[in-house]
């Protein structure tokens, strides 16, 4: 403020002085300000020098949080239209529209900015250019396309109520979903992002919110066949409370059992699934006139209240409902964390969906399809494991994009005579038109257009593509989009060129296993170990929405890295049999009645026992690596085999950067021997004690009678090494599995298939996208006859360290074995095992010497059981502790030794040791 300014206002206030003694002039100087700010915004209300405010949408809880302290009673009235802006600005906007200020709520009119305004106006005369240029288009297609196109709404000025908020930021204003829709709709935009708005004073007392006298409101279709008493019993529900609507808004009612009433039960899946109905105000109109003093078109806001306003109920509509971000909490909890509605770890393939399918909902691709003769169709391919994901991708993908999912089971459509195959076919389309906008899930894609014999059916396939083409070519209203799920990728070729793209879940890796989880534990609102979830302080979208402590991202990180082959659907499950476990152990910690346990309480030991419990439920396949406890301590002996094994394995784990430029990108060793030597014990000890994925293998289970099933089977058993990285994968009897190529008695060739296709996987030529550039696959094989072995197995890059495991000699050595072999069992104080080892021949197997110790185990048990008849013991007192090792049953299983291996075998080994 200037001196001669100043000035003027100290003349001011002394001549209100001398004039009116007990009169306050600040009043007074308050009263000129705002009386001053109204009088320049009719002046110039379209200035550009206002405040811009970038809208952006929160999930309803948390817009709750803030409207609960402003609005108080007025909270259930006005909370899905509210505004918040930061107080600063509030402050301000309230000065100059002081008349509208009632309760903390400041009611003002919406526009777009000046250069929101100006861009759209482009685009709208970029298009009409486009319009009369398309003098090749025929009469009718033209109606098609530009008709209905009303005046433009651009200008509209929207009467909206705003709040202040300590902790929203300057210049940014948040709204939830549907009213961030509405508004949208209310300037004639389709599907925006990002919008920006300035607030202006009512134009008149006549534009202030009136209760509605007449409102009409209709149904957006949706999937389910709902009967009209049930609709209406909604709708008389919602509107006990009186709520604030506007010509042509969308109102989402929530289908709590409050809004329900008696059809609770009766529509249980649409509660469970949408759980929300939506409706559009078609009509809105009031007794008393309204009179528009502004040159724009104000859309005005009504109250709607029950018994004063004659609320009717008329045809449903098709339109694209407001999309759904954002996870929405049960109802029973009270959570400040916001969680995106799709999981983390699917957010990439998420994306590029969306990217896809964007264009043919918003009408970019309009100017396009004019042009050309047939129709660009939205069939989409989504592939991949059962549980990863895919019908859940495809639901939210339905909910972000406001669109109704039709699931559409591909066995049902299947039908003996192709008539009737294609009679469901056309019945499906049609259900597609009534639903519309829809995505139309076409489950188990696998099984369309195949006949019994599992050929193609191309009478199917092309009136299913007819009737497709048809559809797009004759129903332009609203999008409707085509993703086929399966589980197979090799479908056959006239079926692929059905898609305009293909999308693959491949297999999580440890990075994607974490964010699921971390995603699913701030869903379920999980305290581990008593770390509760932190929300964020900043409310902005497309940043870290969720904030955990250091440790339990350490917990998660741990839990991530034993998950190996996990996808979202066992992931999911984890975490509820861990809820499961804690809850068990809370109810056994109380002898008495427990108190209600804390099912948000979980800790690292229970996600242990979950795993536990799911690696027990999953049968023995080849697709589930685990990791074995088995200890060096458990395998007497093999130091030299020991340290080779950590060597070469150990260093590329710890340090892979040493190993990234190698050009030997895998590496495998060799164990061969005489049998019962520890071979498969110790590649077992070297993965436990490495914390690494182990996958046994037994050559024989790969192969099969079919023809190319056995070279499936190999890529499966790499694909699952892959994706479980770091991992160890142990080929026993690896030569049943790839013998030398050309032997004679090969019957077609079968066996010579398979050796080729390990081949190709030991070098990483067959990686899929499954697998992973950085991924550590070590091979480990174990063979009787590395003579037999196909001779290119054992290059350098392959399987190119070979190690003798052999007998063990020496008095030392077999005194070890059998400590470790007896540590699981009791034995006496006087029990010398180096007397035992003494007495056993100088080469002895790890079978032979576990042969020694179950004897004398034998041996224990049958004395404990005549004593037992004898009378000497009791039933009761028995235990597994009670059989006790002594001397003399080890002496007597040392008398009945026999050993597993000839001389003339240990000689020939031998012989083999010093040709390889």
């Amino acid at each position: 403020m200037n001196e001669q300014t100043s000035r003027k206002l100290w003349v001011i206030k002394f001549c209100l002085k001398v004039v009116y003694p007990k009169y306050n002039y600040y009043y007074f100087l308050v009263y000129l300000a705002i009386r001053f700010r109204i009088w320049n915004q009719k002046r110039n209300p379209n200035r550009e020098d206002m405040d811009a405010f970038e809208i952006k949408t929160l999930p309803p809880h948390i817009l709750k949080t803030f409207l609960k302290e402003r609005l108080e009673d007025n909270l259930p009235v006005l909370i899905n239209k509210c505004i918040v802006i930061s107080k600063e600005q509030f402050i301000q906007l309230g000065s100059e529209n002081l008349f509208y200020l009632d309760n903390g709520v400041l009611w003002v009119g919406l526009k777009l900015t000046a250069s929101e305004r100006r861009k759209y106006k482009a685009n709208v005369n970029e298009n009409k250019e486009i319009k009369f240029n398309l003098h090749f288009m025929t009469s009718e297609l033209h109606k098609k396309l530009w008709t209905g196109s009303a005046k433009s709404d651009i200008d509209n000025l929207r009467i909206v109520p705003i709040v202040g908020s300590k902790h929203v930021s300057e210049n940014v204003a948040f709204t939830n979903e549907i009213e961030f829709f509405n508004i949208n709709s209310c300037f004639g935009l389709n599907v925006a992002k990002d919008i920006s708005v300035t607030f202006h004073p009512v134009p008149c007392l006549d534009s202030a919110p009136k209760i509605a006298a007449v409102a009409e409101v209709s149904l957006i279709v949706n999937d389910y066949d709902l009967a009209n008493d049930f609709i209406k019993e909604v709708l008389s529900n919602h509107f006990e409370v009186p709520k604030l609507v506007s010509t042509n808004d969308i109102i989402c009612i929530d289908l709590t059992p409050d809004m329900t009433a008696k059809y609770h039960y009766k529509y249980l899946d649409l509660v469970n699934s949408t759980g929300r109905l939506y409706f559009k105000c078609k009509k809105l109109s009031s007794d008393a006139e309204v009179t528009n003093e502004s040159k724009d078109k104000v859309v005005h806001a009504f109250f709607i209240v029950k018994g004063v306003t004659q609320l009717t109920l008329g045809e449903n509509i098709h339109s694209l409902k407001p999309k759904d971000e954002y996870f929405k909490p049960p109802l029973y909890k009270n959570s400040n964390v916001i969680s995106q509605l799709c999981p983390t770890g699917l957010k990439e393939k998420f994306n590029q969906i969306q990217e896809t399918i964007y264009p043919f909902l918003t009408g970019e691709l309009d100017d396009l399809l004019s042009s050309m003769s047939s129709p660009i169709i939205p069939m989409l391919l989504l592939t991949g494991a059962t549980g990863s994901g895919r019908y859940l991708l495809v639901k939210i993908l339905a909910k972000y994009n406001g669109m109704n999912c039709l699931a559409i089971d591909c066995n049902a459509l299947q039908s003996s005579t192709a008539k009737q195959t294609e009679s469901k076919i056309n019945s499906t389309v049609q259900k597609a038109k009534a639903a519309a906008p829809v995505i139309v899930v076409l489950d188990n894609f696998e099984v369309f257009a195949v006949d019994p014999e599992n050929n193609e059916d191309c009478r199917v396939l092309e009136y299913f593509m007819n009737t497709i083409t048809d559809l797009y070519q004759n129903y332009t209203k609203h999008p409707i989009v085509f993703i086929a799920i399966t589980e197979r990728q090799d479908l056959k070729p006239n079926v692929l060129r059905l898609f305009l793209e293909k999308f693959h879940i491949p297999r999580l890796n440890a990075q994607q296993r974490y964010e699921m989880l971390e995603w699913l534990a701030s869903v379920m609102q999980l305290n581990i170990d008593g770390e509760e979830i932190v929300p964020t302080k900043n409310f902005y979208p497309h940043e870290d929405l969720v904030s955990l402590s250091k440790s339990s991202k350490d917990v998660l990180q741990r839990v991530a890295a034993k998950t190996e082959t996990f996808l979202y659907g066992d992931i999911d499950t984890l975490l509820h049999f861990a809820i499961r476990e804690s809850y068990l152990k809370q109810r056994n910690g109380y002898n008495q009645l427990p108190p209600d346990p804390n099912l948000h309480l979980v800790q690292e030991e229970d996600f242990n026992s979950a795993l536990e419990s799911i690696r027990g439920l999953q049968s023995q396949h080849l697709d589930a690596p685990k990791i074995p406890k088995v200890y060096w301590k458990d395998i007497g002996g093999l130091d030299i085999l020991k340290k080779e094994l950590l060597k070469t394995i150990e260093f590329p784990i710890k340090y892979p950067h040493l190993f990234k430029n190698s050009s030997l990108k895998r590496s495998g060793i060799l164990l061969y021997g005489p049998p019962g030597c520890g071979k498969t014990l110790v590649a077992k000890a070297v993965s436990t004690e490495l914390n690494v994925s182990f996958l046994s293998v037994k050559g024989p289970e790969l192969l099969n009678m079919y023809i190319g099933q056995s070279e499936e089977n190999v890529r499966k058993v790499f694909e699952s090494a892959r994706a479980s990285s770091p991992c160890i994968v142990f080929l026993d009897e690896l030569d049943a599995l790839a013998p030398r190529r050309g032997a004679a008695g090969d019957s077609g060739g079968a066996s010579d298939r398979v050796v080729s296709q390990l081949l190709a996987e030991l070098d990483g030529v067959a990686s899929g996208e499954d697998a992973d550039t950085t991924s550590f696959v070590f091979i480990m094989g174990a063979t009787n006859r590395p003579d037999l072995l196909e001779q290119s197995l054992l290059r350098p890059g392959r399987l190119d360290k070979l190690i003798y495991v052999g007998p063990y000699c020496g008095l030392e050595e077999k005194t070890c074995v059998l400590k470790a072999l007896c540590r699981n069992n009791k034995v006496r104080e006087e029990v010398d095992l180096s007397a035992v080892a003494a007495a056993l021949p100088d080469s002895c197997t790890g079978a032979d010497l576990l042969q020694v110790v179950s004897t004398a185990r034998a041996a224990a048990v049958r004395a404990l059981v005549a004593k037992l008849h004898a009378g000497a013991v009791k039933e009761s007192e028995l235990s597994p502790d009670s059989v006790i090792i002594g001397a003399t049953e080890l002496l007597h299983a040392v008398e009945s030794f026999r050993p597993s291996v000839t001389p003339e075998e240990l000689a020939y080994y031998e012989s083999l040791k010093t040709q390889m």
